[in-house]
């Protein structure tokens, strides 16, 4: 089974900026959710932990590791990155970018990246070759994945066999929420 969690609420979370590669800590309200949830899956033995490698994850899974297994850090797990988005507020890049941050959130297929940012059509690439390596060890036992937002919208995508015109449509797991697939 491949249980999947989003990093715990973070200070730029609750000021709905975009974080992207950067980070911002996890809130004392992300800490307190995720030792619950760490509560919740104490009775499973993970195989194996993955995280991406990116501070927010990599808290949210050393919080979740109660069974002190290693954590793999896989930065195809990492979130998609926004280029000179990254560390701003939305407000502001709805501002300034207009139509080009509406179609990150409604059109996907249309959005063009930002001084290097990353497409999605990138994004899709290394969310599949991350699945496929974590499909093959679910197979082998209970695995524990730490990302992100988009990431895991990215996973339902894959699995559904969708369109990046569809992203927007997939479940939204919010911060510090389990969900279990199996393949």
């Amino acid at each position: 089974m491949l249980y999947l969690t989003r990093h715990g609420e973070t200070d730029w979370n609750t000021k709905k900026i975009l974080q992207g590669k950067k980070d911002s800590p996890l809130t004392e309200k992300g800490i307190a959710d995720l030792l619950v949830l760490r509560d919740e899956i104490r009775n499973i033995d993970f195989l194996e932990i993955y995280s991406s490698p990116l501070g927010r994850a990599k808290e949210t899974a050393r919080i979740l590791n109660l069974h002190n297994k290693e954590i793999i850090l896989d930065p195809d797990l990492e979130e998609m990155g926004y280029g000179p988005w990254e560390g701003v507020p939305r407000d502001f890049l709805r501002e300034r970018y207009g139509e080009n941050f509406d179609n990150y959130f409604y059109r996907p297929e249309l959005y063009v990246p930002v001084g290097g940012g990353e497409p999605f059509e990138k994004l899709f690439i290394r969310v599949d070759r991350a699945l496929g390596r974590l499909r093959e060890r679910s197979r082998e036992g209970d695995i524990l994945v730490v990302s992100h937002g988009v990431v895991i919208r990215m996973i339902y995508l894959i699995l559904d066999g969708c369109g990046i015109e569809d992203l927007w449509n997939m479940p939204a797991v919010p911060n510090g929420k389990l969900i279990e697939m199996s393949f």
